[in-house]
């Protein structure tokens, strides 16, 4: 873009609004609201202090309907993500989903959202996930196993983890009809991701825009390739 043209001169037809959201956590108290609840007494295995401590703010704040409806947790944003004519919705998912019970005993802190309450990202029409952070494996490899697969089943891509290490580095690459296609590259939580060994899941802590990613959107617009590419590190 010319140094003296404006982000406001460029047509919406012309251009890709992202909506990059970190550190959504849709476990604890939030996965007890809606209509799908985990079993809250595993919400944090190791910490001395109740669920409920946790769970709740009720006791600040007064009662909390529940079940709540999906959109519920989203408050305004979602209206306001409509009024801005977002293109792609990009979050960090700080919360593993699943109802395994294995959780990584070496952590003092467990995020997970059951399976069933997927709709809660749905109802936001989040396009893609990142997982490459520190709370994704909380629940242990059939936790992240299941998150991939709640995710897939919904139609959510995702990045930063996966099946295989393949997977894990593989960027999401997400087409905009129209316009071009964007890729979410995988994000990492201050480099610190998980690693495993064989055939498990894995998450990756790169955040470097990979040749895998060029190729790959080189293959969705091979004429905009150049002046298209976004990438949320």
């Amino acid at each position: 873009m010319p140094a003296k043209q404006s982000a406001d001169s460029i047509s919406q037809a012309d251009s890709i609004r992202l909506f990059l959201c970190g550190d959504v956590m849709t476990g604890r108290g939030i996965d007890q609201v809606l209509p799908h609840p985990n079993d809250p007494s595993c919400t944090n295995p190791t910490s001395a202090r109740p669920a409920a401590t946790w769970n709740s703010p009720e006791s600040v704040n007064g009662a909390i309907p529940r079940p709540v409806e999906f959109d519920y947790i989203w408050g305004d944003a979602l209206a306001e993500l409509d009024r801005a004519g977002v293109d792609l919705r990009i979050v960090n998912l700080e919360t593993s989903i699943t109802s395994s019970e294995d959780y990584w005993r070496d952590k003092e802190i467990h995020y997970r959202m059951h399976p069933r309450n997927i709709d809660c990202i749905t109802a936001a029409r989040i396009d893609c996930c990142c997982l490459a952070n520190n709370h994704v494996l909380d629940w242990g490899y059939d936790g992240l196993a299941e998150t991939l697969r709640t995710l897939d089943a919904a139609g959510i891509a995702h990045t930063g983890a996966g099946r295989d290490a393949v997977e894990a580095a593989a960027p999401a690459v997400l087409d905009v009809p129209g316009k071009a296609a964007c890729s979410s590259s995988r994000m990492a939580h201050r480099r610190a991701a998980f690693r495993g060994n064989g055939p498990r899941p894995l998450t990756d802590p790169a955040s470097t825009f990979s040749r895998t990613l060029r190729r790959k959107l080189r293959a969705a617009s091979p004429a905009r390739c150049a002046d298209s590419t976004a990438s949320a590190m």
